[in-house]
């Protein structure tokens, strides 16, 4: 009765979603539960954090890159600018000088001192790109050309100058460009810009009128000037003087013919002229603080103040007084000939030569030349003996000087009755002749001078400028000066 009760009481199996009639065994599925709205939030989240992810690394890829962009832009106008300037430099050297009569050779030091400061300025150019960090594949090999171009260009600028030029840097530039607008970028204007400081240094070398102090002055005179050329200090200054057939210094004084008087003007051109005495030329004395001043009754010692301290003597017939020597004064006769004469005693100490020509005179020496001969002869004014000789080899000598201590001689030698010489230095310890090398000079209105402590020669070029050369050195500069037309010229000493 019970297990009828119970089996009564089984109900069949019926399906929940279709209310079909299961069969023994079959199990009806679990109900479905509804969507939980949490569960798909979650999911959307994790999508949009994977996008930002991704979205801020790309932002960062982005950013560095333009940083980077940025930073090999700064670098490559550092370094073309550098460049610009080096260049810019340069034919401002090579043009100056060669104005100034000066050749290529000259402009090798400046040359060099700015390749060396350029390619110490693009080392550290160099260095700041091989630190960058690109993720960039283009920009980094966009960089490492850079570097190779900047590395090339260093060697070049201090060893080998034939291989520089833009070849290599102009493709860069523009690819530089196409990075930048790549990623819309426009350029940006270089600040600060980079200084060459040898550039600035080259420019204000060029000012100066010689590259290395020299301690001497040059006092010339033109047809209607005297000329006083500070050459440490670059500076000329001119005063009126017109008419001069003669100058020399004297202290710090120039001693100028003029119009049949001898005028003393002092080197500062802003000081009026110290004394003026009639004559028709002078010349300095043995003593240091006399000159003799020539005048048509005679010749006359006169002091600093221009007083006389001799009554005038007068000169043979037909002589003209030139130079003093410890033996007494040099005569030039009217056809020829050159003679030493003791103005005191009236006697003629010596007779050089009956017809040679003077090509200078010092203290003690007397050099000259014969007619039709191509030797100088050095001839001491105190003595017969040691006359030394100094083969030219067919040449002429023109008029020339003797360094301060008579040591040296300093002549134009060239063809005979040639526009053209060369300075030839003698030294009387020497037998031979060395030729100053560097522009030549001619035989008319020539000038040579010695500065005042032997050390440094001067001439006038062909072209009316002033060269100089460091004795013993093989270096021949041209003074950059513009000094018109300089007739001749004597040294002082700087003040």
């Amino acid at each position: 009765m019970g297990r009828r009760d119970a089996a009564a009481q089984e109900l069949p199996a019926v399906d929940p979603d279709t209310g079909a009639l299961l069969s023994a065994g079959d199990t009806a599925a679990p109900p479905a539960l509804p969507p939980r709205p949490g569960r798909r939030l979650h999911r959307v989240a994790a999508a949009l954090s994977g996008l930002a992810l991704m979205s801020g690394a790309g932002a960062v890829y982005a950013g560095a890159t333009i940083v980077e962009l940025r930073r090999a832009e700064r670098v490559w106008q550092a370094a073309m600018t550098l460049d610009g300037q080096r260049a810019a430099a340069e034919e401002t050297v090579v043009t100056t000088l060669r104005s100034y009569g000066e050749g290529d050779e000259a402009a090798v030091g400046a040359i060099r001192r700015l390749g060396e400061d350029e390619a110490r300025q693009l080392a550290g150019l160099e260095a700041q790109l091989r630190e960058a960090k690109i993720l960039d594949g283009g920009l980094s090999r966009l960089r490492d050309d850079m570097v190779r171009a900047l590395r090339f260009r260093q060697s070049a600028l201090v060893t080998n100058r034939l291989q520089l030029d833009d070849r290599e840097l102009r493709p860069l530039g523009a690819r530089l460009a196409d990075q930048r607008h790549r990623w819309r970028l426009p350029e940006r204007r270089l600040s600060p810009v980079p200084r060459l400081a040898e550039a600035d240094g080259a420019r204000r070398r060029l000012e100066q009128f010689a590259d290395e102090p020299t301690n001497t002055v040059l006092v010339g005179r033109t047809a209607a000037e005297v000329v006083v050329v500070d050459i440490d200090a670059s500076r000329v200054h001119r005063r009126p003087a017109p008419g001069i057939t003669g100058l020399f210094v004297w202290g710090e004084l120039a001693i100028a013919s003029a119009d049949g008087r001898v005028t003393a003007h002092p080197l500062d051109v802003g000081e009026p002229p110290r004394w003026s005495v009639p004559g028709t030329s002078a010349f300095p004395a043995v003593e240091p603080e006399l000159i003799w001043v020539a005048a048509p009754d005679g010749v006359r010692l006169v002091d600093l103040w221009g007083a006389a301290v001799s009554p005038p003597v007068r000169l043979p017939a037909r002589r003209t007084a030139v130079a003093a020597t410890t033996g007494g004064l040099v005569l030039i006769g009217e056809s020829g000939g050159i003679e030493v004469w003791q103005p005191t005693s009236g006697a003629l100490l010596r007779t050089v030569s009956r017809a040679g020509r003077l090509v200078a005179a010092s203290k003690d020496s007397v050099a000259w030349q014969e007619p039709d001969a191509t030797v100088i002869q050095v001839t001491p004014v105190t003595r017969d003996a040691d006359v030394r000789h100094y083969p030219l080899r067919r040449t002429d000598a023109g008029p020339g000087a003797f360094s301060p201590d008579s040591s040296l001689l300093a002549v134009p030698a060239g063809p005979p009755a040639g526009a053209i010489a060369r300075v030839v230095v003698v030294d009387r310890d020497d037998p031979g002749l060395r030729v100053s090398g560097g522009p030549a000079t001619t035989f008319a209105d020539a000038s040579l001078a010695w500065s005042a402590g032997g050390d440094w020669l001067f001439w006038k070029t062909r072209d009316g400028r002033v060269a100089l050369q460091r004795h013993g050195k093989r270096d021949v500069r041209v003074l950059r000066a513009d000094l018109g037309e300089v007739l001749s010229f004597v040294t002082a000493v700087a003040a």
